[in-house]
């Protein structure tokens, strides 16, 4: 019977070679992203490092071969999420955990990749915001003829002031895409290494091996560098100066996040705290989710409120 460090090792192998299998399926494409860096982490992390580097460099090249079988571009799309968004970022937190770095610098190392991409990308080095937006572009367009041809098969279903508000929307939609993707790269990029960082460490503490635990959600909070982002990042926006407008965006657009994650941790810690059952926990915070911007502001504000007041005292329990 297989030994449990075995057990371990073929689980990590096959959440990695699952990824190349099954990252196609854009809707969930993240998830077999977080399964493969999780299981390249332990292997790298827990393991001579030889056979997860093998492993990654292995998968790579297959999946790569792969891709060219398919449409122009799946190529260039494996590579680039594969390398910069798993690969990488699994390496360096394997890195930093086997050389006892903090949680929080290990996550911060793990994001040094796609900063990096996404310099070049804002800067515009190799055309690679021009090329993005004409791939948007393509996709809009794309999407927009497939929703007319669809309406047009079913005449009488839908008003053409309905069809037109319809593609406006699409268009609007891609837009949106284009506008903020170095903050949507970066929130993406943040969760898949959490969540690999910590699913990873569940596997490394399952062989009674010391692993530093990610702080309890109820007790994330924001420092006073988030402030000072969010004074820079108001007020580069008020300029209104054209050339700042993309990185002002993208800042307040990642800070709204933040401070939305602080709020939920806030809004967990309490309920916690006042022994809500874990199902009405959950169903609460999927349906603040799911008010939308308003429910999605309010825990930004109460996240950003927060982190002034800290009325859950997180400083002093860091302290000591």
């Amino acid at each position: 019977m297989p030994s449990l460090r075995t057990k371990l090792s073929l689980a990590a192998v096959s959440m990695v070679v699952s990824y190349n299998l099954l990252c196609w399926l854009p809707a969930s494409a993240w998830a077999f992203a977080i399964a493969s860096s999780t299981g390249l982490v332990f292997l790298l992390a827990a393991r001579p490092v030889r056979y997860g580097a093998t492993l990654m460099i292995a998968s790579l090249i297959v999946g790569v071969l792969t891709a060219r079988m398919l449409p122009y571009g799946y190529t260039y799309y494996f590579a680039g999420f594969t390398i910069m968004l798993v690969s990488l970022p699994s390496a360096i937190m394997a890195y930093c955990i086997r050389n006892g770095i903090s949680v929080h610098r290990t996550q911060v190392w793990a994001l040094v990749p796609i900063i990096v991409l996404l310099f070049l990308y804002v800067m515009d080095i190799f055309g690679a915001a021009t090329i993005w937006k004409e791939v948007i572009d393509g996709m809009s367009a794309k999407t927009v003829e497939l929703y007319s041809e669809a309406i047009n098969t079913m005449p009488g279903t839908i008003s053409a002031e309905e069809a037109s508000q319809l593609k406006s929307l699409v268009t609007d939609m891609f837009n949106f895409l284009y506008r903020f993707t170095p903050g949507l790269m970066l929130t993406l990029a943040a969760a898949i290494n959490i969540a690999a960082y910590f699913f990873a460490g569940k596997m490394i503490r399952m062989e009674g091996e010391y692993f530093r635990p990610i702080l309890e959600f109820g007790l994330w909070k924001t420092g006073i560098t988030y402030m000072a982002l969010l004074a820079i990042g108001i007020i580069l926006w008020l300029t209104r100066i054209e050339i700042l407008k993309p990185f002002s965006e993208n800042l307040l657009f990642l800070l709204g996040i933040v401070y939305m994650v602080a709020g939920l941790s806030v809004i967990d810690h309490y309920l916690k705290k006042y022994r809500i059952h874990t199902a009405l926990r959950t169903a609460f915070v999927v349906a603040l989710l799911l008010s939308g911007w308003l429910g999605g502001l309010m825990a930004a504000l109460l996240g950003l409120i927060d982190s002034h007041f800290d009325f859950r005292r997180v400083r002093a329990q860091q302290i000591g």
